[in-house]
């Protein structure tokens, strides 16, 4: 009997100590669990009223104005390092309308080449001739008059002084249209220049000597434009024949083209004292026959002399397109 009731006791006492720890267990995890339940309330409190302190600041707050888009803005970039953090600015492109830059354009390298080129021109002739003699060439023995005063048209009565300075005033204004420079050997009637003077003046500085004449022939029927050069044999100036002929052919060429004129080439003739004195590339044009009628008439006409004119000009910039 004594058996059974200290067994029954033993029982009982642990029974109660097991139920003891289970119930502490069970408060200690309802302790834990009201715990976090009260700190996901002040979380969620505190959470609300951040939410709610963002809302007041956005109606309260002034939208800024547009910024200058002309302006450039800094953004700041934050990059990680492993031995210390650095920041790094990084500057936005200024955003610029594409139609308020105008490009650049590169400048362009002239190719013109007339660019600086100096024509000495020369009316042939003047109103009054001069007789007296001079040197067909430097250290020549042979004497020819030093000017005459050229033909006279059969038709128009026009003197060929006349006519020639009328073509070379008109082809000084287009050769400096064309960006040459021009030296104008005589630009009245009233002047005593004889032909080596003509040349000599010419040789200072100018590139080439273009000299402007007009033909006559005892046949009223002969017409026609030719150009002359000297010859390479020419014991004053065969060093630069062969440049000459290069005007000359140049000259007549483009001359006979604008003006329908008949061409009769480019000769060679020696006995030229205002060729022989010339250090630089020379040739004389015959722009026409005063002697024919028709040819007279048609030199005197406003729109052919522009022809001539023309001619003349494209002429001498065929030579220097060549060069």
């Amino acid at each position: 009997m004594k058996s059974n009731y200290g067994k029954n006791l033993f029982l009982a006492i642990m029974f109660c100590i097991v139920v003891t720890l289970g119930l502490c267990v069970a408060a200690k995890q309802m302790i834990k669990m009201d715990k976090e339940r009260e700190e996901k309330e002040v979380f969620k409190e505190l959470n609300n009223s951040d939410n709610v302190q963002d809302s007041e600041n956005k109606d309260n707050t002034v939208s800024d104005p547009k910024p200058d888009e002309s302006k450039s803005e800094t953004k700041i970039t934050p990059e990680p390092d492993e031995s210390k953090s650095e920041i790094k600015i990084t500057p936005e492109p200024t955003d610029i309308p594409q139609d308020i830059v105008e490009p650049i354009e590169p400048t362009p390298v002239s190719t013109n080449p007339v660019k600086g080129k100096i024509i000495a021109l020369d009316a042939g002739h003047q109103a009054k001739g001069n007789s007296e003699k001079e040197p067909l060439g430097p250290g020549s023995t042979e004497m020819k008059a030093k000017v005459s005063s050229g033909t006279t048209g059969v038709s128009t009565k026009v003197a060929e002084y006349i006519l020639t300075l009328d073509i070379a005033l008109d082809l000084k204004d287009e050769l400096e249209t064309r960006g040459y420079t021009v030296l104008m050997i005589r630009e009245t009637h009233d002047i005593n220049l004889s032909n080596r003077e003509r040349a000599q003046l010419a040789n200072e500085g100018a590139d080439i000597f273009v000299r402007l004449h007009a033909n006559g022939s005892e046949n009223q029927n002969v017409s026609g434009a030719l150009t002359i050069y000297p010859s390479e044999s020419n014991e004053f100036v065969g060093n630069i024949s062969k440049y000459c002929k290069k005007l000359a052919q140049a000259i007549i060429e483009e001359y006979c083209e604008a003006t329908e004129a008949k061409n009769q080439g480019a000769i060679v003739m020696d006995n030229m004292s205002g060729i022989n004195w010339c250090t630089i590339p020379v040739t004389i044009i015959e722009m026409g026959y005063m002697s024919n009628p028709k040819e007279d008439e048609k030199m005197q006409d406003p729109e052919y002399q522009k022809k001539m004119v023309q001619g003349i000009a494209n002429g001498i910039d065929a030579y220097f397109d060549e060069e």
